[in-house]
């Protein structure tokens, strides 16, 4: 991946890989709200589907933290501070969808689960 030196275009970027993410969640929520619901056919896609999530999501975060977090490091004061945030946001959120896509059969209240889990992500 080539870095990216500019901010616009690093956030360019970044904003487009939040609706791109943003599309997967809200169709796995929809997969785990079917699921909750006693759907089983769909209760299968949902592994899949958070799959989906969990690769998308990798490349997003290690893209932010190989371009963002060296402007945010720049940009004192407050910079460093927010890159601090970003790196912790980052582990709370592979500490949940790794958690989430650790069960291995997602039906009834776990899907239930799942489908709250992936609303907060969205």
């Amino acid at each position: 991946m080539s870095q990216i030196v500019c901010a616009d275009e690093a956030r360019t970027t970044i904003l487009a890989q939040h609706e791109a993410i943003r599309v997967v969640l809200h169709s796995a929520r929809a997969v785990a709200d079917l699921a909750a619901a006693g759907n089983r056919r769909v209760a299968e896609l949902l592994p899949h589907y958070l799959g989906d999530i969990c690769t998308a999501l990798d490349k997003h975060l290690a893209f932010e933290e190989q371009v963002l977090t060296p402007i945010l490091e720049a940009d004192l004061p407050l910079g460093p501070e927010r890159a601090r945030q970003l790196r912790e946001e980052h582990r709370r959120q592979r500490a949940e969808l790794a958690d989430l896509q650790s069960a291995p059969k997602i039906t009834g209240a776990a899907a239930e689960s799942a489908a709250s889990r992936l609303r907060r992500l969205v």
